[in-house]
């Protein structure tokens, strides 16, 4: 009853319903048979190698306090012919209406590790032979789905070569890690092996090693928005918190952490205003993140922004004014010796009448991103994207915004479908529309979530990118309620 119910409230809706990040499982014999031979023998054995690695025993983790893997990670064994689905192409777009959905998008699952694979030569050569094998397989049902390409980003050069393939194999969406991890040049001078186990994370935008500025900019031209989906086991090994014993302690909050230092690495490093018109999208993690990242900016800009900041310059102290209180106020705090030594009169040791010894010499850290009044921060936000998934109970404050300038969020319908979050895939529908019943969302707001911010994600800059599809005329509507 459960299953046609969600295709019936499919049916008495006037918009249609598209998933912005379902997953695949890899048929992995397919897959094996053909990343062996697009790979090599040798390249394929080093990355397999990696794919079969088993965690250390409890005890070890313990000691080296490495996070618990994922583990019984996949849809639910009950739900068969979705577990298959994931890896079936065919039988996925035959039971999308039972799902009651009409479009998907499908990222990778075994690719999430491969894009990060420290390794150039593996890295470089499975990222290709994956999207390959997507190609060959999945782009056949890009009116129901379509699969995202895999793009590695340790360097723009092969993020360009990779990007450049997959367009002109016909893809339609690329998906970039969260980041990519580097060594630390100071330990791994001295320490080499610790690479990667122990390393920064590079986000792309403030204080990166490269400028990924030629990304962006083939990004726009290909049509392509930038769509980021973050690996969760990456962010659990980073986290000083992490768990050598709970899974679930490392997962809950992972993908958000995640998508929040990406996110506010592109807006600082000025990315965001540098690409006004690329799409950017943050995928698994959430919408609730960036409501309170929204907050924090304009509460940080008003207080440190360039005019305001002097307002902390510890050089504009009156020294007299507030020695004059502490003498007055200070009981037995003073003492005859204090009156030699003004450093007690600021906040910490660093500051002195010659300012803050930690100060940089820019003191401006919304130069890069041009934000010069409040309303430049609801600039930046409104061409990023936010993917929360069906059952989160919090989507609702991307649409009633609590920040001061009143500033929505785009958030969109994602199932994680294939994964364990996904729960029944027969209730996500229902278990979203759960929203629109409990008056969390109006009806207007559930086609905006379920439908409208997807088409405007990918629609913007590739306005082809409907057509051919199930939703292509609605599409059309929406896309051209935004002008040229």
């Amino acid at each position: 009853m459960e299953r046609s119910t969600a295709s019936e409230l499919r049916s008495k809706l006037n918009h249609p319903i598209i998933d912005v990040d379902g997953h695949h499982l890899e048929y992995l014999p397919a897959l094996d048979r053909h990343v062996r031979a697009a790979m090599g023998e040798q390249l394929f054995s080093r990355w397999l190698a990696g794919e079969m690695a088993a965690p250390p025993p409890l005890t070890e983790r313990r000691s080296k306090r490495a996070a618990q893997p994922g583990w019984w990670t996949a849809t639910p064994v009950t739900e068969l012919h979705d577990r298959a689905a994931a890896a079936l192409p065919r039988l996925l777009r035959q039971r999308m209406d039972v799902l009651g959905m009409d479009f998907m998008i499908m990222y990778t699952s075994v690719g999430l590790r491969g894009m990060l694979e420290p390794d150039e030569k593996v890295r470089r050569a499975f990222c290709t032979a994956l999207n390959q094998f997507y190609a060959d397989h999945y782009l056949s049902f890009n009116d129901r789905l379509t699969p995202a390409c895999v793009i590695p980003m340790f360097s723009p050069e092969e993020a360009l070569a990779e990007l450049d393939r997959c367009h002109g194999l016909g893809f339609k969406v690329a998906h970039m890690a969260h980041g990519v991890p580097r060594p630390i040049s100071d330990i791994h001078r001295r320490y080499p092996e610790l690479y990667p186990g122990v390393h920064w994370l590079d986000t792309f935008g403030l204080d990166s090693e490269v400028d990924y500025d030629s990304v962006w900019r083939r990004l726009t031209e290909c049509g392509f928005a930038a769509t980021f989906h973050g690996h969760s086991a990456h962010a659990a090994a980073t986290r000083s918190s992490r768990s050598p014993s709970n899974y679930v302690f490392n997962h809950i909050g992972a993908h958000g952490t995640l998508m929040q230092e990406l996110c506010k690495s592109l807006i600082l490093g000025g990315v965001i205003h540098r690409f006004q018109s690329l799409p950017f999208a943050f995928l698994e993690g959430g919408s609730h993140w960036a409501c309170g990242l929204v907050n924090d900016f304009i509460e940080h800009w008003e207080r440190r922004n360039i005019a305001s900041i002097d307002a902390l310059d510890p050089q504009r102290l009156d020294r007299s004014a507030i020695r004059s209180i502490f003498r007055s106020w200070g009981d037995r705090f003073i003492e005859g010796d204090d009156a030699t030594d003004s450093t007690w009169l600021y906040a910490n040791r660093r500051e002195g009448p010659q300012g803050d010894t930690a100060a940089p010499q820019n003191r401006d850290d919304f130069a890069a991103c041009e934000i010069h009044t409040a309303s430049d921060i609801r600039r930046l936000f409104g061409n990023l994207y936010f993917g929360a998934e069906a059952d989160d109970r919090t989507v609702h404050c991307a649409f009633r915004p609590c920040n001061s300038l009143s500033i929505r969020l785009h958030a969109m319908f994602s199932s994680d479908y294939g994964h364990w979050d996904v729960g029944v895939p027969a209730q996500l529908l229902l278990h979203s529309h759960g929203l629109l019943r409990s008056g969390l969302l109006s009806s207007e707001e559930f086609r905006e979530f379920t439908a409208d911010n997807a088409i405007r994600l990918h629609g913007t800059l590739n306005r082809s990118f409907w057509q051919g599809t199930v939703v292509q005329r609605y599409a059309t509507e929406v896309l051209g309620s935004l002008g040229n």
